[in-house]
């Protein structure tokens, strides 16, 4: 039977307690979370404790204070203190609070905090969702308190899942306009999906993908690539038609599929646009006599891009 990890439980609290001194990830790592239904008037206080110590309140009410300025949480929010902060914060007398937390720490703690609106200065914020979506993970986290590779790393994963949920909910508006990764990445992520998905996609499916609003994909895709996203996708759909047609027997029908049109007439319509001759003709052509894509620039196109 391994070791486990130190684990203490009561009817009132759930502990889990880690060697987190043995680091897989100085990026992140789990110090210690927990369950508390909190008796009336229980306090914590503390002006030196490490790690970042994430709450979310189930039920009941209570009050943070942080470097003397004191505040109510209610339940649906989430308070969290950091190292070093003078804090404490104590159940109310009439409706204590139950809260679930998690700490951790690592290099990369603060950015995701402050990526799930929990910058300098803000210790308090709405969940954004319901409360026990953080409790089901955090109950996840204590599943398996061994002293063992495989649990460190397998806490490790929920440990993210926590954080990935916070910076979900993190402000109002952000999964519609995410801008937590630099212009150029979206759109190279956003070809990349065109350029793998173009037979069977539907043009919003590619910011849905990224998880940024349409309108602002497009603007940023046009601006860098000079075409819009629909634009593109055309482009890569008919280079594949005018390769499968140049190399293999398929079709001018199966081709028309294999490129996402649902039918020869729409295929051939807009191939003619582009190579200036219909899909058989550009077949018989001679290899050398064949024309090529380009962009409104004069640039060629290729899908190698």
């Amino acid at each position: 039977m391994p070791e486990k990890e130190y684990v203490y439980k009561s009817e009132h609290c759930r502990y889990l307690g880690l060697t987190y001194s043995k680091r897989q990830n100085e990026s992140l790592y789990l110090m210690c979370c927990g369950i508390e239904k909190c008796h009336p008037g229980y306090f914590f206080a503390t002006a030196d404790r490490p790690g970042y110590h994430f709450h979310v309140v189930l039920s009941g009410q209570g009050t943070l204070e942080v470097e003397g300025n004191a505040s109510t949480v209610r339940a649906g929010q989430i308070f969290v203190t950091k190292p070093m902060e003078r804090t404490r914060y104590q159940a109310d007398m009439e409706t204590p609070w139950t809260y679930c937390w998690v700490t951790f720490g690592g290099e990369k703690a603060i950015y995701y905090l402050e990526q799930a609106g929990l910058r300098t200065g803000v210790n308090i914020r709405d969940c954004r969702t319901n409360p026990s979506n953080f409790l089901e993970l955090i109950s996840k986290l204590m599943e398996k308190p061994e002293l063992q590779l495989s649990s460190d790393l397998w806490r490790l994963g929920i440990l993210y899942q926590f954080l990935g949920l916070a910076v979900k909910t993190g402000t109002p508006d952000k999964e519609n306009h995410n801008q937590e990764y630099d212009p150029d990445t979206y759109v190279k992520h956003g070809m990349e999906y065109i350029r793998h998905n173009f037979a069977s996609m539907k043009i919003g499916d590619v910011p849905r993908s990224i998880g940024i609003d349409r309108s602002y994909f497009t603007k940023l895709f046009s601006k860098k690539i000079g075409v819009s996203p629909r634009e593109y996708l055309i482009l890569v759909r008919m280079r594949e038609g005018a390769r499968l047609l140049s190399d293999t027997d398929l079709s001018v029908e199966e081709i028309a599929l294999r490129t996402g049109y649902g039918s020869l007439q729409a295929f051939s319509r807009i191939f003619k646009q582009n190579y200036q001759c219909a899909p058989v003709d550009y077949r018989r052509a001679p290899r050398e006599a064949r024309t090529h894509l380009r962009y409104p620039n004069g640039e060629l196109f290729a899908l190698d891009e």
